[in-house]
């Protein structure tokens, strides 16, 4: 990653200063640099990590005074919109990031459907949650809720691993446990470490999980076991 930010890349910038960073509320001299070089190489989450926008990356306000430019909140406003117009999914996001920070729930839904739109996973799935908790008029009875299904199955197909895991829980939820397990095996195929605990937990019927059970037949501990074995031999002690 530091090659890959030493080469120019942005986003690489913006991972290893928030790799040197001890803590959300703490910067160091380290992450200063890469979150500068990323901002000024116009990187939009360095730019981010700089202004005063929502709560950003950093939460001091001592961060923003020792760079010696207090515009870059401005400069991120205007160059994410002026690429946004442009369909860069990066920048569309970010002005959903903008609207909501401001308070905007019509602004964030509107530039996270733009994005959805545009076939984004992860928008997709913002999107969906945005539904849920109440972004837009939907005013026919159960269309709010087939919006949101809609948006979680659609983000799912994308690559979505969470969204993967919701259509899952839809599955159980009418006893489809062959459905449910498709799921979860598509989740799984990602990598995704919740979704590799998560599975693990269930065939194992590990009695943690509450209510949220599956029959005996589809008990597996090998598989269980297995993938418990990816999982921690991927993660620190």
């Amino acid at each position: 990653m530091l090659k890959a930010a030493d080469a120019g890349n942005v986003d690489a910038m913006c991972l290893v200063a928030n790799g040197y960073m001890p803590s959300a509320l703490v910067d160091s001299e380290k992450s200063i640099e890469y979150f500068t070089k990323s901002a000024k190489a116009g990187g939009l989450c360095g730019m981010l990590a700089l202004s005063n926008i929502g709560s950003g990356p950093i939460l001091t306000s001592s961060f923003q005074d020792t760079n010696g430019d207090r515009n870059w909140s401005e400069k991120l406003k205007r160059i994410a919109k002026k690429n946004a117009a442009q369909d860069d999914i990066t920048a569309i996001k970010m002005m959903a990031f903008i609207e909501g920070a401001r308070g905007s729930e019509i602004g964030f839904c509107k530039w996270m459907d733009k994005a959805a739109n545009l076939g984004d996973a992860d928008a997709m799935k913002q999107l969906s949650a945005a539904i849920r908790d109440g972004c837009g008029w939907y005013l026919i009875p159960g269309s709010r809720d087939k919006a949101v299904r809609h948006w979680t199955e659609q983000a799912a197909n994308h690559g979505n691993p969470r969204a993967m895991e919701q259509m899952a829980v839809y599955a159980y939820e009418k006893n489809n446990y062959e459905e449910m397990l498709h799921w979860y095996d598509k989740a799984i195929d990602t990598g995704n470490e919740n979704s590799l605990a998560l599975v693990s937990s269930l065939l194992m019927d590990y009695k943690t999980l509450g209510d949220f059970r599956l029959p005996k037949k589809y008990h597996d501990k090998v598989k269980a076991y297995a993938l418990n074995y990816i999982l921690v031999t991927q993660l620190p002690k």
